[in-house]
């Protein structure tokens, strides 16, 4: 549904967390995605 490209990405020391909100046209809610060491965590809002 949702990709880490679409996400930005902010260098935060050594980690890289990437938090974008998105919103989506089936849920129309917003969507947040956290990539934690080459992690992908997404929550829908």
């Amino acid at each position: 549904m949702l990709t880490a490209a679409a996400c930005s990405t902010i260098g935060i020391g050594r980690l890289k967390i990437v938090a974008h909100f998105q919103t989506t046209l089936f849920l129309g809610k917003p969507i947040i995605c956290f990539v934690i060491k080459e992690e992908l965590f997404v929550l829908n809002g």
